[in-house]
């Protein structure tokens, strides 16, 4: 720094008084680089402005101390001093660089405080702050309520987003900034170009630098040195270097950018070369970039150039640097030199927690994982933190040494430290514990990861595949898939073995696809996990296909192919392959030799296997391991060659392990050396105790020469210690899912379809010539268990299902756990000539290729020789100790090749006298075996001398069985009899004759066999109970368990289980209860089967909480036991019980099978519970059992049913097979829901499908024929029915009535009726309801009475459909005869026939019985409801609705929608608007608002009670509207005199296309009447003129009526006299008109005509009568009609004759008989009464009279306008207007208005309305000038 030049004294002295100067003093020395002296100055200060402190804080900040910078700031406010925008803007960035959230926060607050947030610069500080502390939801909130946004503001967004790891988000921000018009700035490119980088976004990198060259900024170092950065990441070096090259100016950022480039790319020749020239060029390396090139030797291994740059770093202090340092024991430690890695690390003068990690990794990487274990714990005791990367690092020290609890301790320090959510770190402990075999802790963290990548699923799945859990890794890799995470390299590789474990092909394939794909083929392992994968799922010509495509091969893909060859029983291809691999310079490795000596070993190679062995350590010095010994020993001895590879096992140079035994002891069972295979047996006990094969080898040897005591003894010995024999399973691959199967599996979903495919196998293979091998099969094993047993063996359960599932000509791949037996190998052989088909089986040895009925093993792998080679060996003396025997000394004679003993060595089973077959029985039972039933029969038949023992005929016998040869079975039978063989008097004997009978379908002869035997077993009552009940024959069952019982001997669980099921299917529960207490006595209550069964019979005999007590004390409960109680619960009707059911078996852990969700998937569809469906649904998805057709149906069926039908035609269309049923289950659900044109639709794919609809498929599909009425298809399914032949069938038939009746086509109906062989109750019900919906209801009366007659019980349905018969003929006597028939049938507690009758009592006038019948009916729903409500207000009985209405709300029954329909117009009725709003409410609570008939009715009400702006308002928001709809609306403007309104509603309605009825125009003539419109209704009147609706009554009346009241008397007249059938309405209209036109005479004499014409006059009639009396005068007829109201007619005289009568006599002058009339009348008079004698007083000016009855109306109608208003007119009229006055004023007290009156005219088809002194109109000016 260069000082300033001294000044004068007294300057200094003024100067120096000054903030100013200080404050300058302070920026002079911060800008020179002296903070200190900077700092001496603003301590000395005596006063500070804020320009001080700012200069200082700033000064702080930018020097790099932020903490002085924010304590300044404190300081700062302590003294009392505001900041300003310039503090908060330098103070800020020191918060962000600190990370201070909290600071940054409070100094937030102060802002705030100060008002300075809308400030564009404090505002980019605040938003960086939040941004750079990692709260960037804050920073997005700030940035996006600042009012102005800079560049400075964007780019702290973008840079926030980046620093964020928000790359999207920060490229997003980057074009909103740039459609918001901001031009990026070069700090902005710098921000956005790294964004580009980490997303690998090299396009958006690319539109980006095209901007940086618009712009013209490309000379910017900082932004070419980004740009340079981004091309590198992405990937694109060579542009990144041509950028490098052009840029004018590089400083060491940019020198490193490109080194950096390189280094990552793998170029790290080019980073060093660059490296020289940056060198050469004068620029030194930072750190950094010592730090990248470093990076790049240690990842490429090139130590020798890592070592030359840390000599180069020796001569500069960058070893001091611990980046660097580190960097350098990372290097060395990646390039193998741990050694120099840790005294580089002991030599560092400090540590970090990077530097620490590089040593354990490096620890780790070399092998040395219990130095980095160590290391791991000196760098936490020596106080420094694991980051996440030094636990990823250490993690695997854990697991390559199993150090389980080690790495449970650093889970804890994870936890400890809070970093489980990092990704890395999980996945690493992931890893560590899958590879320390805890697996399900491995998932347990897997599952709670907030974030998964590809190396987290890919540690998950390798770990499955570890540990053999092969099927969830492949279901793993799937989820990853759907998860959108795309697998890399490590992943495939990964999963590729487990498709090869299990034989997933197919998936495999699908792997294959995805790796292609991706583009990875070219890597070597992927490749070779792909060979290896292929041949391991026996397609070995796909495996050599992409073994030859590899552009790179090392010696494990060479290996993998040769393995591949050999195993797969091509072993001299695997011979050549080796020979390639070592002509291409690969040498051999330990494995090679291996896979050599394997596929010299399956051909039996044995000259090239003893060469190959010599020439590992001849010609390539590798030392043969165990295994290479292992497979010398298996070579020789599968050859044969015993004495040579006994000889080999002695002479080894180590110890033999267990497994030479083990494939000697597998050599001695091959070649039936019993003597080397017990020595050798004894040898393994002692060797390994608990090994089962020994045991099973050992067993097998026995069982081979028919020693079934010592296969006994063998087996008692595993029994004692423990050890249990590894279940056979077999794998195979469908539409991408691995099925698995075990020996007599029946869990598959489509196992009933396997087994049926098995037994045709079995036939069809015994007719080809096999004959099964069950010579190692106990022989105290009933022959049919033992066949049966074979028979199901897991292999060909796989095969089975793998021909049910695939094409034809597909290649069956199988994979099982153990080796294939003899007899799956046989049969196998017959299976792949039978079918066509090739079948490939890989077992736990070897593939086997069988086509044609050959396998490519050529049957080496099993082959016996006929003599065995002598092995002199002499006298070999070996201590024995295995189990408890003595010792043996064993001498072998190679003359009797016999082993002898010293000891009793018959307890081991081992005997000299042996004795042989005959040669017949050899001869019988070979062919037997083949199949060749007829041939062994011969010789049977043929020889002089046939063998007496049973063997031989008992094969005879399975064979029999196993072809169904019942001819030939009766021949063997006869023979035995013929020759009276000792045996033939045996039990066992006769209870194989039973079986063979049984099983041949000839139970009578069974029965003959059963009936002669002298003694019977448990097994002879077993199998023929058994065949009973499965004949169908339960109650012989029963019968036959009875008949065991009396002989005295005891039922076993076997025989309970037989009979249970019989006493199930009768429904005989007392039966099954004796049963069951024979079962208790007999102690079997706690055997499972029998527990179950008793379980079943009891809930099939309807005792289901027996049953459910029964299950609750079972002590074992098995898949069977919770299926039986499910499906007892859904048969019973208890749904809700077999889903909770359901669910206690899944919390039991007992998983579901196919049978299980068949039974409780309809309980979910009866209470339509879709949550639990769905519930379950997932359930059969993640158990793999929807492709069973039944289960995927019994879905299909769920969805429908409970309304969710495109989730049902999804499933339906997923499913792979689809039965008549899924068609059906599909159809029907279509029906329910009501898209009955998809059910059709359905119907004709399920056609043209090749499916043919069965009887259930015609019921379903006619009803949706029926609904839409859709004839013509409903015919053409009747003569597919008729072509079908099932016609007959009356469930079909009724559905076809019952279509024919629902389109109208009533005369087919009957005629199918009519030929129908049979009807039941439906059929009559289907035919009665058809005529009362076509409206035949005589005819269906008369049905009804047919029924009865032929003596067929009608049921509640019958009811049902009669009964509203009656009530539309209010035919009640016939409806009180069926009322006692109910009562008969005692049908009376039936709700919905209660309801009818109901309805009909109601329908039918009878109110007061249909009240009676409700109030007696014990249960009551909405209907029952509903029908009283209805029936009371169609009687007129209002306030009784309304009352019931409410006692239904109180006793908690819901209303629908038809109950809301018939309570409102109720209240339309007694105009009671409050409780129509209050049902108004109702619906809407209900939801039901949208219901067209709701919506109406509640118009109507809403009209009726005057409210017809509600209405309105309703009527708008209709979203559909009929012609009722309409028509309410349209009656209540007319109803409220609205007449135009109603007019202009009538038109709106034509314009939206709907055609009015009846109601419409009755309603509409009543508009025109009212408003006069005669043109208006001329109109109306023509347009229906020429249709059938003029001949409705109604609509003709309304005519009339509308004529009459518009004057044109005449036209009303005739039209009149043109109806046909006048009812009383026409009648009273008619007269009405007359009366109120004047013609009173013409009225009086139409009112005698009506009389005259038959038609009783009604009350309105009188009223009609009586008003054109009053208004002519006539007083005498008046009364005289008055007087016939009740003495002719016997009509009591209602209100409105009381009036017309007081108005006739008042009118008339007679006043006082008037009043006399009113005071003696029967019922009080109404107020319409004193109006009407007020009226008359006023005509004749009666004051005294009129003032009386205008006091008497004040009290009875206060508010009454019109007594007011006539009260004042009678004082005007005699001049005393005081009165007047106080009238007027009484009413404007009382808040009474007039009513205005209102006159209507009609022109041009226009109504014009008019009011007193109206001078609204257009024409008012000249209406007035007329006027005047």
């Amino acid at each position: 720094m260069q000082k300033c030049p001294p000044l004068h004294r007294s300057q200094a002295i003024r100067l120096a008084t000054r903030v100013t100067f200080h404050n300058k003093l302070i920026y002079m020395y911060v800008k020179c680089g002296s903070l200190v002296d900077a700092r001496k100055v603003f301590n000395h200060m005596k006063e500070r402005d804020s320009v001080s402190w700012n200069t200082i804080i700033a000064a702080y900040k930018r020097h790099g101390f932020p903490q002085e910078a924010v304590t300044l700031f404190y300081h700062m406010q302590q003294t009392g001093l505001q900041p300003d925008k310039f503090t908060f803007a330098s103070v800020l960035p020191a918060c962000a660089k600190m990370g201070a959230l909290e600071q940054g926060m409070d100094i937030h607050q102060s802002i705030m405080e100060g008002g300075f947030l809308s400030d564009t610069i404090v505002g980019n500080a605040l938003v960086d702050v939040y941004a750079k502390c990692g709260s960037i939801d804050k920073a997005c909130e700030l940035f996006e309520r600042m009012p102005q946004r800079d560049v400075i503001s964007w780019n702290a967004m973008i840079a926030g987003y980046a620093h964020n790891g928000f790359v999207e988000k920060a490229l997003e921000t980057f074009k909103q900034m740039q459609s918001a018009g901001v031009k990026p700035s070069s700090t902005t490119f710098v921000s956005i170009l790294p964004a580009c980088a980490k997303m690998g976004a090299l396009d958006q990198g690319m539109d980006i630098h095209h901007s940086i060259k618009d712009r013209g900024i490309l000379s910017d170092v900082g932004v070419a040195t980004a740009l340079v950065d981004m091309y590198a990441k992405c990937r694109s070096i060579d542009k990144a270097r041509e950028i490098f090259d052009k840029m004018p100016r590089r400083d060491v950022v940019s020198w490193t950018a490109m080194i950096a480039g390189y280094a990552q790319n793998g170029f790290v020749e080019n980073a060093l070369e660059t490296l020289k020239e940056m060198q050469s060029a004068g620029v030194k390396p930072d750190s950094a970039t010592f730090a990248s090139i470093l990076s790049s030797c240690a990842k490429m291994g090139f130590l020798e150039q890592g070592m030359d740059i840390h000599k180069s770093m020796k001569d500069r202090e960058f070893l001091s640097d611990v980046i660097v340092a580190t960097t350098l024991v990372d290097m060395y430690a990646k390039c193998g030199m741990i050694d120099k890695a840790h005294e580089l690390f002991c030599m560092m003068p400090q540590k970090n927690v990077y530097s620490w990690t590089a040593m354990i990794a490096g620890y780790v990487q070399n092998g040395l994982t219990e130095r980095a274990l160590e290391a791991f714990k000196q760098m936490q005791l020596t106080g420094v933190k694991p980051n996440s990367t030094t636990f990823a690092s250490i993690l695997p020290a854990c697991a390559k040494m199993g150090a389980l609890e080690h790495g449970i301790n650093i889970h804890q320090n994870i936890k400890d430290e809070g970093i489980l959510s990092d990704v890395v770190v999980a996945t690493a402990l992931i890893d560590m514990y899958a590879k320390c075999g805890s697996l399900d802790k491995a998932r347990e963290l897997f599952d709670r990861m907030p974030q998964k990548n590809v190396f987290s699923w890919t540690a998950m799945i390798a770990g499955y595949a570890q540990n053999g859990f092969v099927e969830k890794a492949l279901e793993t890799f799937k989820q990853m898939q759907s998860a959108g995470i795309k697998p890399d390299s490590t992943t495939f590789a990964s999963v590729l073995p487990a498709c090869a474990k299990m034989g997933a092909l197919e998936q495999g394939m699908d792997i294959h696809k995805s790796i292609k794909d991706r583009g990875i083929l070219s890597d070597v392992v992927v490749a070779t996990a792909l060979v290896d994968m292929y041949s391991k799922c026996g397609s070995i010509g796909k495996a050599r296909e992409l073994f030859d495509s590899m552009p790179q091969r090392d010696v494990i893909s060479w290996n993998a192919m040769i393995a591949g060859y050999a195993q797969n029983g091509f072993s001299e291809d695997a011979l050549k392959i080796f020979e390639l691999m070592e002509h291409s310079g690969t040498y051999p490795d330990i494995v090679s030799f291996a896979c050599v000596l394997c596929a010299c070993s399956y051909a039996g190679l044995v000259h090239n296997g003893c060469t190959y062995f010599t020439h590992m350590s001849s010609l390539y010095c590798i030392t043969p391991t165990v295994d290479h010994y292992v497979c010398m020993v298996d070579l020789l001895g599968r050859a044969g060659y015993l004495e040579d590879s006994l000889n080999f096992i002695i002479k080894m140079p180590v110890k033999p392990v267990v497994v030479v035994w083990m494939c000697f002891l597998g050599a001695c069972k091959s070649h039936m050396n019993i003597g080397l295979g017990v020595f050798t047996a004894t040898l393994l006990f002692d060797l390994d105790p608990k090994n089962v094969a020994t045991y099973v080898l050992l067993s097998n040897i026995y069982a081979e020469v028919g020693r079934w005591d010592e296969v006994q003894m063998v087996r008692r010995l595993m029994k004692d210690e423990g050890i249990k024999k590894i279940p056979g399973c077999s794998w195979i691959e469908d539409h991408g899912m691995v099925h698995a199967f075990c020996v007599g599996d029946r869990s598959h979903p489509q196992s009933k379809e396997i087994y049926a495919m098995l037994e045709k196998l079995a036939w069809e293979m015994k007719a080809a010539g096999y004959f099964p091998n069950s010579r190692h099969l106990l022989n105290a094993v009933e022959e049919e268990e033992k066949e049966l047993f074979l028979c199901h063996h897991s292999e060909k359960l796989a095969i089975a299902f793998g021909l049910l599932s695939t094409a034809s000509g597909t290649t069956i791949r199988v994979v099982k756990n153990l080796r294939v037996c003899a007899d799956c190998h046989t049969a196998t052989k017959f299976i792949s000539k039978i079918v066509a088909r090739e079948i490939v089986v890989r077992d736990a040895n070897r593939f086997h290729h069988f086509k044609q009925g050959q396998c490519s093993c050529g049957d080496y792998w099993r082959q016996i020789a006929s003599t065995d080679t002598p092995c002199n060996v002499g006298e070999i003396g070996l201590e024995m100790k295995a189990k408890g025997f003595r010792a043996y000394h064993w001498q072998y004679h190679s003359d009797t090749r016999r082993l002898s003993n010293t000891a009793d060595f018959q307890r081991f089973g081992y005997s000299h006298q042996m004795p042989l077959p005959s040669t017949s029985h050899l001869n019988v039972t070979t062919l037997c075996r083949d199949g060749q039933l007829k041939e062994a029969l011969h010789i049977l038949l043929t020889t002089h001398n046939p063998p007496e023992e049973f063997h031989p005929y008992l094969q005879l016998l399975q064979t029999c069985v196993l072809k169904n040869a019942l001819s030939q079975g009766e021949n063997v039978h006869a023979f035995i009899a013929h020759r009276r063989f000792a045996f033939a008097t045996q039990t066992t004997f006769h209870n194989k004759l039973i079986y063979m009978y049984v099983k041949c379908g000839s139970l009578v002869d069974a029965r003959k066999v059963f009936d002669h035997m002298n003694e019977r077993d448990g097994v002879s009552w077993n199998t023929l109970i058994t065949a009973y009940r499965r004949r169908g024959y339960p109650q012989e069952a029963v019968t036959l368990f009875r008949h065991m019982q009396q002989t005295g001997l005891q039922p076993d669980q076997f025989t309970f289980a037989s009979v249970l099921p019989a006493c199930a299917k009768m429904g005989a529960l007392g039966q099954g209860m004796d049963i069951h207490q024979s079962i208790k006595d007999r102690g079997f209550l706690s055997d499972v089967v029998v527990a179950t069964a008793l379980v079943d019979m009891y809930a099939k005999c309807g005792n289901i909480d027996k049953a459910r007590e029964l299950f609750d004390r079972m002590p074992q409960r098995n898949v069977f036991t919770w299926n039986a109680m499910i499906a007892g619960y859904a048969q019973n009707g208890f749904v809700e019980k077999s889903l909770q059911t359901f669910k206690q078996m899944q919390l039991s852990g007992v998983k579901p099978d196919s049978i299980t969700f068949a039974s409780v998937l309809p309980a979910c569809a009866k209470m339509g519970a879709l949550e639990q469906g769905i519930d379950i649904h997932q359930n059969i998805e993640d158990r793999g059992f929807f492709s069973d057709v039944t289960v995927a149906t019994a879905l299909v069926d769920m969805y429908s049913k409970c309304g969710s039908i495109d989730k049902a035609r999804e499933l339906f269309d997923r499913m792979p097979k689809r039965s008549v049923v899924s068609w059906t289950a599909m159809i029907s659900g279509y029906t329910q829901n009501g898209f009955d044109e998809m059910a059709l639709e359905t119907f004709k794919q399920m056609q043209s499908a090749g499916v043919k609809p069965d009887l259930t498929t015609f019921a379903s599909i006619l009803p949706a024929c029926a609904k839409m009425g859709a004839l013509e298809q409903g015919m053409d399914i009747h003569h597919s029915i008729k072509d079908r032949g099932v016609l007959s069938d009356i469930v079909v038939a009724t559905a076809l009535v019952d279509m024919y009746a629902k389109c109208g086509s009533m005369d087919n109906a009957r005629e199918l009726f009519d030929k129908m062989p049979q009807r039941d109750v439906i059929s009559w019900n289907a035919m009665i309801a058809g005529y009362v919906q076509n409206g035949f209801v005589e005819k269906a009366l008369e049905i009804f009475k047919q029924m009865q007659l032929i003596g067929i019980k009608p049921d509640s349905t019958t009811y049902a459909s009669i009964l509203p018969t009656c009530a539309k003929m209010g035919a009640l006597e016939q409806g009180r005869s069926i009322h006692q028939s109910v009562k008969d049938r005692g049908m009376l507690s039936d709700v919905v026939v209660a309801t009818a009758l109901v309805d009909m009592y109601a329908k039918c006038g009878s109110i007061d019985k249909a009240c009676e019948l409700f109030d007696t009916m014990p249960q009551r729903n909405e209907f029952s409801w509903t029908a009283m409500i209805a029936g009371y207000a169609q009687n007129g009985f209002d306030e009784k609705a309304l009352e019931t209405f409410r006692q239904m709300q109180l006793s908690g029954v819901k209303p629908n929608s038809t109950t809301f329909a018939s309570v409102l117009p109720a209240c339309a009725k007694i105009g009671d608007l409050e409780q129509g709003m209050g049902i108004h409410q109702s619906i809407i609570d209900r939801g039901l608002l949208s219901d067209v008939v709701v919506t109406t009715a509640l118009i109507d009400m809403y009209a009726k009670c005057g409210s017809i702006d509600k209405a309105y308002e309703l009527f708008n928001k209709m979203p559909q509207r009929n012609v009722v709809s309409w028509t309410a609306m349209i009656a209540g403007y007319a109803q409220n005199g609205f007449v135009e309104k109603a007019l202009d509603n009538f038109k709106q309605m034509q314009l939206a296309g709907v055609a009015p009825d009846s109601s419409t125009f009755a309603s509409i003539f009543l508009a025109c009447a009212k408003a006069g419109a005669l043109e208006h209704g001329m109109d109306i009147h023509q347009s229906i003129k020429d249709t059938e609706i003029l001949s409705d009554v109604v609509v003709a009346t309304a005519l009339v009526n509308m004529y009459a009241k518009c004057g044109s008397i005449d036209r009303a007249r005739e039209l009149f006299d043109r109806i046909s059938k006048r009812d009383i309405i026409s009648w009273n209209a008619m007269i009405a008109g007359y009366a109120q036109n004047g013609l009173c005479k013409d009225a009086l004499k139409i009112f005698e005509l009506m009389k005259n014409s038959g038609t009783f006059p009604d009350i309105v009639s009188f009223s009609c009568v009586l008003c054109a009396c009053s208004h002519a005068g006539l007083v005498d007829e008046g009364c005289t009609y008055f007087n016939h109201i009740s003495n002719s007619y016997c009509i009591t005289p209602t209100v409105d004759h009381y009036v017309c009568l007081v108005d006739l006599l008042a009118r008339a002058g007679y006043l006082e008989d008037s009043l006399n009339f009113i005071i003696k009348m029967p019922v009080k008079p109404a107020v319409v009464v004193w109006m009407c004698f007020l009226g008359a007083c006023r005509s004749y000016k009666n004051m005294g009279l009129g003032v009386f009855t205008a006091t008497l109306l004040f009290d009875l109608d206060p508010k009454n306008a019109a007594t007011y208003v006539l009260l004042s007119n009678m004082y005007a009229e005699v001049g005393r207007w005081d009165e007047v006055q106080m009238v007027r004023r009484l009413m404007k007290d009382t808040g009474i208005k007039k009513i205005p009156g209102f006159s209507w005219i009609e022109g041009h088809k226009m109504v014009h309305a008019f009011c007193v002194g109206d001078r609204s109109y257009p024409q008012a000016q000249e209406i007035h000038a007329e006027l005047d």
